[in-house]
């Protein structure tokens, strides 16, 4: 099952950017990746494609972290040009020419799902 990982990082240009390079030269592919700012740290949300080199790289370089399984669903994005804000008549894919899109699903974000 994927791992979805949890690092906190200061938030100055540059830090985000160390963080990926790290992971890059470690040959670790990131999936998935959701972050953002508050009260001068960054808060970012990975799924790498090898879990324990990940966690490898990041004790290697004291970051510290938490990790949890996820559930990673595909959805075909086959929205016509006309929901998307563009003017124009709206043209008809062919199903191979449709674009897929990528979604973590945490314990919380099933949780609300299934209550709606």
């Amino acid at each position: 099952m994927p791992v979805e990982f949890n690092v906190t990082l200061q938030d100055r240009p540059g830090t985000l950017a160390r963080l990926g390079q790290m992971l890059g030269e470690a040959a670790v592919n990131i999936e998935a990746i959701q972050g953002m700012s508050r009260e001068g740290h960054g808060f970012i949300h990975f799924v790498p494609r090898d879990p324990q080199q990940a966690a490898r790289v990041l004790d290697a370089a004291g970051i510290g972290y938490s990790q949890r399984e996820v559930l990673i669903v595909k959805v075909i994005n086959t929205a016509s040009p006309q929901c998307c804000g563009r003017s124009g008549s709206p043209k008809r894919r062919s199903p191979r020419s449709s674009r897929t899109a990528g979604m973590v699903l945490t314990p919380m974000s099933a949780a609300f799902q299934a209550a709606a």
